[in-house]
């Protein structure tokens, strides 16, 4: 994982910062194309699970073909990246699950997995500073999928 300090931070702005670069450095660690708009999806989701596409387009101000390419990507199958794939689907970065909304069957509503739970609480963990932030990240990625 790829961290901006390499010192014990001895400042509380300092502190801040590094907790700040640990969180920063779970999401990081998934792959490399996550990225800081699809991180603060996972959030949204993570804030407020069971939501659709268009809730979660109108709390972050994206656009819902946007969401709907983030909450993909996040999920089990992300689209297709490359023109190399055969069948148009690529492992995802399992973090979210979707179900169809009984009210409208034509709209998914998305929660958590395991693995998405695990990320969050490591995270909450590491920025509320429960966690320990000396030495290297203990990163939740082997967690089963």
């Amino acid at each position: 994982m790829f961290f901006f300090f390499s010192h014990v931070p001895t400042t509380p702005m300092e502190t801040s910062l590094y907790r700040m670069s640990r969180a920063l450095a779970e999401f990081q660690a998934i792959h490399r194309s996550v990225t800081v708009e699809m991180v603060n999806v996972f959030l949204m989701v993570a804030l407020d699970e069971g939501q659709r596409s268009i809730d979660y387009s109108r709390k972050t101000g994206l656009s819902q073909s946007t969401i709907s390419r983030y909450l993909l990507d996040l999920s089990q199958y992300r689209r297709q990246l490359t023109e190399d794939s055969d069948t148009g689907r690529q492992e995802g970065h399992g973090l979210i699950w979707s179900e169809v909304d009984p009210q409208e069957l034509r709209a998914k509503r998305y929660f958590l997995t395991p693995r998405g739970k695990a990320i969050r609480d490591r995270v909450v963990g590491l920025l509320e500073g429960s966690k320990s932030i000396s030495g290297p990240a203990k990163s939740v990625l082997s967690l089963t999928r």
